[in-house]
């Protein structure tokens, strides 16, 4: 496991421009999926408080 360990560190080291451009973007898809799933449910309750405020019909034929 040492050896892996050590031809890991290297290979990070000399690619870290590599290295920070793929750790940015894992970050920022968590950060857009963990908004999404946190925006949502927030969303349908305005959706719905705004229907039973104007008095929006369920279906219109």
């Amino acid at each position: 496991m040492k050896a892996y360990t050590k031809s890991l560190w290297r290979t990070v080291s000399s690619h870290i421009g590599r290295f920070i451009a793929i750790t940015a973007i894992i970050a920022l898809g968590i950060g857009f999926m963990a908004g999404l799933s946190d925006v949502h449910p927030k969303l349908i309750d305005s959706l719905d408080a705004y229907y039973k405020e104007y008095g929006v019909p369920d279906l219109v034929l």
